[in-house]
């Protein structure tokens, strides 16, 4: 059974073009060497998301869920999610640089095995897709192994 104690809290990151945006970052208590995860959905940065980033943590991942929609400026998470649904999706390249972003602070992280996956449902399977083809990486299976796990 894996050790529950865990904390949770928003921390800021820098993401597409330096911007710091907020990330809901849950750590497992016992911070022994582990592999990071970084996890999206198109509904954004609501409580089910984070409800999921908390699921990685109690299995002992690091885990990171940045606020992809923040820059729409309509208030809550909920109201800016709607907005870019709305447009349509946001742009490609914003999107991995908030991810390349992401995956760049879990790999500061002392306790972090340096292995850090993707998981993501609707868009966020998409985000996973793209970075697999865009992103590089230092171990090139890191990341398409989380595609196909």
């Amino acid at each position: 059974m894996p050790y529950e104690a865990m904390m949770a809290e928003t921390v800021n990151m820098h993401g597409h073009q330096e911007d710091l945006i907020d990330a809901y970052w849950p750590v497992p208590w016992d911070l022994v060497p582990t592999r990071g995860c970084y996890y999206s959905s198109y509904a954004g940065w609501d409580e089910a998301t984070k409800r999921i980033v908390r699921k990685f943590a109690y299995y002992g991942y690091v885990a990171i869920s940045p606020n992809l929609h923040y820059r729409e400026g309509k208030g809550t998470p909920e109201e800016n999610s709607a907005s870019v649904r709305a447009a349509g999706g946001m742009p490609d390249d914003r999107t991995m640089g908030d991810v390349k972003g992401a995956m760049a602070y879990l790999r500061t992280l002392p306790y972090l095995n340096g292995k850090v996956g993707i998981i993501g449902y609707c868009s966020g399977g998409r985000q996973v897709y793209l970075a697999a083809c865009t992103l590089p990486v230092s171990k090139p299976r890191s990341i398409v192994t989380a595609v196909v796990s």
